[in-house]
């Protein structure tokens, strides 16, 4: 055997290793097409039938609703005259009583039911359809305006229509005959072209399907490959610039998501801070302090250690206000908790807990240590000198200490000593300390 007769038979078998699995598939699609032309069109008549008898059905509401006998025999005249495939329409009212006939019909009580009813013979189409009174909703915010609905309830009868399929055979038979020319046609193009178009499409495809999982799986690394794309070349690169489009997407909005969190994150921080420092001196606020403050009594009840509470207040602080301007007055402020935080301890909790009066809880701390620190905050606030304009402003400030008493349920009851202290230091003359008496010891009880 020459080599042009061995390429010859090599060719050959390529042909029919291409062309026969291309034979019988086309076989197979033509035997399936023609099935599903007679499906379809079997299906077509049956929605015809049906459309025929819902229009029908709304018609003949009215006239079923009134018991008009005229109107019902000139309804189905006039529906079988305008068909010439209809073999036969009847009305039935609600009684399942016949109210009127033009041609043929056949069926029984039991088919007049809630439902449409289909019944496909060999040579016609049955269809029987209940007929029930529609209202229009008008204007409506979720719906079309004049939108038809359907009432609830008992059909007022029933419509009855007998569809000749002769027409169907007919369209069935010349089906079939250009079905055959074109599939023998086919056949001889199938056998062919089949191998290689199959080839050429399915290969690359399954390549770029898998690719395009892979992505809606969540790998946006997958890429359809130059050398797999084959003819479908446009369709991959699409799909690249459609991954690459969607990880920049992916990675822009999580940058975004990070930043947002980021914001939320510091805005969060700033307002925490704002309620728990004031920002005029400093120092806690009110809020912050009491959480502290109840933390450290039930502490101080728990291991019985001394917890000292002293209360500050600007004395004529009003003065300084009207006389120099609350610019400067915020400037003594200012100052003072300055003092304040250098002259007590970094463990004693300092807050300013509004206007002119000031704060400081000192743990660990007996009432001699206390006063002894509020002289101190005292002498050195004395010493302290505003220029304000040519003028010198004077501080003094009164204090009140208290300390805490194992029958205290809270930090109230030792700030309210305190209090009283202070008030006590601003009526003996101010710029001075007073520490609280201890609470008196309840009276005795009666004796038995």
């Amino acid at each position: 055997m020459n080599l042009a007769q061995q390429n010859r038979r090599i060719a050959w078998r390529l042909w029919w290793a291409a062309a026969l699995p291309a034979l019988l598939v086309l076989l197979v699609l033509a035997l399936g097409l023609v099935e599903r032309h007679r499906r379809d069109v079997t299906a077509a008549w049956q929605q015809r039938a049906v459309a025929s008898a819902h229009q029908l059905a709304a018609s003949s509401a009215f006239a079923l609703f009134a018991d008009n006998r005229e109107a019902m025999e000139r309804l189905v005249e006039a529906t079988r005259a305008s068909d010439a495939q209809l073999l036969g329409v009847a009305l039935y009212g609600p009684d399942q009583r016949l109210r009127g006939l033009s041609g043929l019909v056949r069926i029984t009580p039991a088919m007049l039911t809630d439902h449409d009813l289909v019944t496909v013979g060999a040579d016609d189409i049955v269809v029987v359809a209940p007929v029930r009174q529609h209202m229009v909703t008008g204007d409506d915010w979720f719906g079309p305006v004049g939108e038809a609905a359907v009432a609830a309830g008992a059909p007022l009868g029933h419509v009855v229509l007998r569809l000749d399929l002769s027409g169907l055979q007919r369209d069935r038979r010349a089906f079939w005959g250009w079905a055959l020319a074109l599939a023998v046609l086919a056949l001889a193009v199938a056998a062919v072209l089949a191998y290689r178009i199959a080839a050429s499409v399915t290969q690359p495809l399954a390549h770029i399907s898998d690719v395009v999982l892979r992505i809606g799986q969540g790998d946006l690394t997958a890429r359809a490959q130059p050398r797999r794309r084959g003819i479908l070349e446009p369709l991959g690169e699409g799909v690249n610039a459609m991954a690459d489009a969607v990880a920049s997407h992916q990675a822009q909005l999580e940058q975004r998501v990070q930043d947002a969190t980021q914001e939320l994150r510091r805005q969060k921080d700033e307002a925490e801070r704002l309620v728990r420092v004031d920002l005029l001196t400093g120092l806690a606020t009110r809020r912050a302090f009491t959480e502290q403050a109840q933390a450290e009594v039930l502490r101080a009840h728990r291991y019985g250690e001394p917890l000292a509470l002293i209360m500050f207040d600007l004395d004529h602080f009003k003065a300084i206000n009207d006389s120099h301007g609350h610019a400067v007055g915020d400037m003594v402020l200012a100052g003072f908790g300055r003092v304040l935080a250098a002259e007590l301890r970094q463990v004693d909790a300092i807050a300013r807990l509004g206007g002119e009066e000031f704060v400081a809880l000192m743990p660990r701390c007996d009432v001699a240590a206390a006063r002894q620190a509020a002289e101190r905050v005292r002498a050195v606030a004395e010493q302290q000198r505003l220029q304000h304009h040519g003028h010198s402003v004077v501080l003094t400030v009164s204090a009140g200490v208290a300390l805490l008493d194992p029958r205290d349920a809270g930090w109230e009851t030792l700030l309210a000593r305190a209090d009283a202290a202070l008030y006590e230091a601003k009526r003996g003359g101010r710029n001075r300390v007073v520490v609280a008496l201890p609470p008196a010891a309840p009276p005795p009880g009666p004796r038995v």
